[in-house]
């Protein structure tokens, strides 16, 4: 199992740093694509973090007003505990007045990403060793041994999981409007707490990113780059673009193995992929057929539901139907 933890602060400089770990794909030495194979998982791990990464301008603006407003608030924190009301109320108003150009700047900003860890956890590589290791541990769940089988569970996972740890934008505004009031009478007991409590408050956001999906579209791509290619020769193209189409259909296989698809999607996505060996071998274009395989995948990608939101929707209809069986009483 290879699991990466990359930690990166977000507010002072509110900018990304790079951690690039070795993410080498495991597999046994007999494997002819092994090496292409590792050059994929690389690239597919770089890139997620990149795309991460990635500010728009206008995201690094408000990136700025935020930063900014902290400042004051940080400044406006020790004139507190000094107690003194000129410097605190000049740097609440201002704070104030920041954090409301960026809610009118953008009203669906909701939170402040205050930090952010990129969680690789990837532990099967082998789709037979992944449905072998599912079969111990139904059958420790048949037995009744649970937490036998939770361990084996547990590790069933390969994915980039994007965890945000966000400050809610609008508690900070409310916040401050509680503060000043509080500072102007002298409560400046009263107006520490306030602003702490504001400051300990955390929303945390989980995106999950299914690795054998995302990898599958990497050798797509990869495998049609190369067909394009026009320096390398017809002979050389076909072998890499099979090993790329190859890895590809392991990828799906892994896919469904984890959960992350369904097997109608591996079949569409299996159909697709014998088209293109059987294009590659007739030397026929495969422009068309690359389209709609990464099509295909893209969108069983788009439609992924995460077992933590089935979780979250399950807890709600329970809630709801709580909710009304004790309106009916």
């Amino acid at each position: 199992m290879k699991k990466y933890l990359i930690n990166t602060a977000l507010l002072g400089a509110l900018a990304f740093t790079t951690l690039a770990p070795n993410l080498s794909y495991a597999q046994s030495a007999e494997n002819a694509t092994a090496t292409t194979q590792s050059k994929l998982d690389n690239q597919t791990i770089d890139d997620l973090k990149s795309e991460a990464k990635e500010m728009t301008a206008r995201e690094r603006m408000l990136a700025d007003k935020i930063t900014e407003a902290f400042d004051s608030i940080n400044q406006a924190q020790e004139a507190i505990l000094a107690k003194d009301k000129v410097k605190a109320d000049e740097n609440l108003v201002k704070a104030l007045g920041q954090l409301e150009a960026v809610v009118s700047l953008n009203p669906d900003l909701l939170f402040i990403p205050l930090n952010k860890e990129y969680i690789t956890t990837d532990t099967y590589h082998n789709v037979d060793d992944l449905l072998a290791a599912r079969r111990v541990a139904l059958g420790f769940l048949r037995r009744g041994h649970v937490q036998d089988a939770r361990l084996i569970l547990a590790d069933m996972v390969s994915e980039l999981n994007i965890r945000t740890t966000n400050l809610p934008l609008v508690g900070y505004v409310d916040a401050i409007r509680v503060v000043l009031p509080l500072v102007n009478d002298d409560n400046f007991d009263g107006a520490k707490e306030v602003l702490d409590t504001a400051l300990l408050t955390r929303v945390v956001s989980d995106k999950i990113v299914p690795l054998p999906i995302i990898r599958m579209v990497t050798a797509l791509e990869a495998a049609q780059a190369i067909e394009l290619d026009d320096e390398k020769s017809a002979d050389a193209k076909k072998q890499e673009v099979l090993e790329h189409l190859d890895y590809a259909e392991e990828q799906m296989k892994l896919a469904v193995a984890y959960g992350y698809a369904d097997k109608d999607t591996y079949k569409q996505s299996r159909k697709t992929i014998k088209s293109l060996r059987k294009n590659i071998i007739n030397a026929i274009d495969n422009a068309d057929t690359y389209t709609k395989a990464l099509s295909d995948v893209k969108t069983a990608n788009d439609k992924l539901e995460s077992a933590q939101k089935r979780a979250d929707d399950r807890q709600a209809a329970k809630d709801k139907k709580a909710a009304e069986e004790k309106s009916d009483k």
